[in-house]
């Protein structure tokens, strides 16, 4: 909740911050992920389909719990950045850290992240250009 508290006024133009459960297709990496919080284009929603276009995503945002910790520090950091997602905040539980990855590009995926702990401030990048306090 505080981190939609915290990014719903610096949400892009014509994009919403939901945290309701949605599925975002990869097709080049023939996947989906439902991210914990999620900003897409408005447009992205109105499918009929259970599965959106994982290239209408501006920021998703994972928290690791036990059985996806693994999963959201790997797999999901690669496809999120090789899919060009612009800004990717991971909210590791277990370590007491968040880290926002930005920077994407189709080869490499994400070129860099920031880290800190609980209680710090950290940049969230454009489209964002805000400060999140963890």
């Amino acid at each position: 909740d505080s981190l939609l508290d915290q990014l719903s006024p610096h949400v892009p133009p014509g994009h919403r911050a939901r945290t309701t459960p949605n599925l975002y297709t990869f097709p080049q990496f023939d996947d989906a992920f439902g991210p914990d919080l999620h900003v897409s284009d408005k447009t992205a929603t109105r499918v009929d389909s259970i599965f959106l276009p994982g290239s209408a995503l501006s920021l998703v945002a994972e928290q690791t719990s036990t059985s996806t910790r693994h999963r959201d520090l790997g797999e999901k950091a690669d496809v999120y950045g090789k899919a060009e997602v612009p800004v990717y905040v991971l909210i590791d539980m277990f370590q007491g850290t968040v880290t926002v990855f930005d920077d994407p590009t189709p080869d490499l995926g994400y070129r860099r992240h920031a880290q800190i702990k609980f209680g710090e401030t950290v940049r969230i990048p454009s489209p964002f250009d805000c400060e999140l306090e963890a």
